[in-house]
């Protein structure tokens, strides 16, 4: 894991590098590749959709309930809302509370179903996201401001059925709702990134619900971001006030829904506010038995995507016992990813957790060692199918193998081993084999073996 940072001859030629790389990643974002003016597109396919595996795969899962082209995406935003109820426009301005929702998102033509769409998929065609509308059903209870009295019943709230609690209840209902319906226990929590609009989260969030065959419940989470690179900073003691709010959901789904396992995946200066969330809830357990902490909370794949977050920082959460709070953690890295060296350069030189330069030989026998925490890189991936992202920030959503791994991961729970992907003596960080296409067939076909003994 090691990188060379470029040098920026002035300050003007900073900020102009700053907006063009912090653009390219703002506008660019999860499982799209591109942004129009009436929605966001779908990522390019990953690599095992062109297998008959997953074909079989994605009937059995469609078969499951009557699925429409339009998505069922659950939301949770301390956004500040609009005046216009029912939009998908939720401000970039930072909320008192977290607000909780429901969102229909189509893919695609509204009049297509879901096998259709999943032919149109195959096809390779660039689809259009739309988020249509969103439904709120109110606050989360337990980040209502004591400023009004229904942040003081909250406070002293000790019962489900206390009324400041229904709204919070109406959106655990629904969620348990789509996991049966879908045959998965299972929620997936999507952490936005940096310069990221509302509805591009949730439509962000419904791409990764589609590839992953609509298992379970998603939600996006959608923290208060600015349009601007020079807003980073600001964005950043955002987030700080937001892991309050996504440690308050994690909580509450894992206390209020029938979910057997609730799996996150962050992206970039998302990473940044999940590690922290994760790293409070961790705090909060000390002296306690990691058995009761997984009990309690029940998570299962931690996913960060890009991380731009700070590395030291990280090490020394994972230090105080980061990485029990899960199943598995999963880092994708790359030392060429220039959107990082800039965050970088303007957090003063600190090394990010994206690419992590100064990371010792100590460090990196350790983490080749652990069964806790893999990271994986894009290098060979991008080396034999080309370059997808010149910024080399987007590769986990753009490259097929990389966001086939993503999502494998996520569908399998395989380590990377097992999931196809090789590691050299020398390197601390999983690589794609050249021969990755066929290896991940395979693992669809394990996975439609899993599918097809389903009740």
């Amino acid at each position: 894991m090691k990188t060379t940072t470029p040098e920026l001859s002035s300050l003007g030629h900073g900020l102009l590098a700053a907006f063009i790389e912090t653009m390219a990643a703002g506008t660019a974002l999860l499982f799209l590749a591109g942004c129009t003016a009436s929605g966001m597109k779908l990522m390019p396919a990953p690599a095992f959709v062109d297998t008959q595996a997953y074909e079989d795969a994605a009937q059995i899962a469609y078969a499951r309930s009557d699925m429409s082209e339009v998505l069922d995406i659950f939301y949770a935003s301390d956004r500040s809302p609009s005046a216009t109820a029912g939009g998908c426009d939720y401000s970039r301005v930072r909320g008192d509370r977290l607000r909780l929702g429901a969102a229909r998102v189509s893919v695609g033509d509204p009049d297509w179903n879901a096998s259709q769409l999943h032919d149109h998929i195959k096809a390779g065609e660039q689809l259009t996201m739309h988020c249509l509308e969103t439904d709120e059903f109110g606050s989360l209870y337990s980040t209502l401001p004591p400023t009004e009295q229904a942040g003081i019943d909250a406070y002293y709230s000790t019962s489900t059925d206390d009324p400041v609690r229904a709204a919070s209840q109406a959106f655990a209902e629904q969620i348990d709702a789509q996991m049966i319906g879908s045959g998965w226990q299972e929620i997936t929590i999507f952490v936005s990134g940096l310069a990221t609009t509302f509805s591009e989260s949730l439509e962000q969030a419904a791409g990764l619900h589609e590839f992953i065959l609509r298992r379970g419940a998603t939600v996006a989470f959608a923290w208060p971001v600015g349009s601007s690179p020079l807003s980073a900073n600001k964005d950043r003691i955002n987030g700080r006030v937001s892991a309050r709010s996504l440690r308050n959901l994690l909580l509450f789904l894992s206390e209020q829904t029938a979910a057997e396992r609730i799996n996150l995946i962050a992206y970039s200066g998302g990473a940044d506010v999940a590690a922290y969330a994760l790293y409070q809830l961790r705090l909060s357990y000390t002296g306690q038995p990691i058995e009761r902490l997984r009990d309690d909370l029940r998570l299962g794949n931690i996913i960060l995507a890009s991380p731009d977050a700070d590395y030291v920082e990280f090490r020394n959460m994972l230090l105080d016992g980061l990485l029990d709070m899960s199943e598995s953690f999963t880092a994708y890295i790359n030392p060429s990813d220039k959107v990082v060296m800039f965050s970088e350069k303007l957090s003063a030189g600190a090394p990010r957790l994206g690419n992590p330069g100064q990371v010792s030989d100590v460090e990196k026998q350790i983490f080749r060692d652990s069964r806790k925490i893999d990271f994986v890189s894009p290098e060979e991936g991008e080396r034999i199918l080309g370059t997808t992202d010149p910024f080399g920030h987007q590769y986990w959503y753009r490259n097929p193998w990389v966001s086939s791994d993503v999502l494998i991961r996520l569908m399998t729970d395989l380590p990377p081993a097992e999931r196809g992907l090789i590691r050299q003596e020398e390197r601390a960080v999983w690589d794609f084999p050249e021969d990755y296409p066929a290896r991940s067939e395979q693992l669809m076909q394990q996975f439609l073996d899993r599918l097809s003994h389903m009740p």
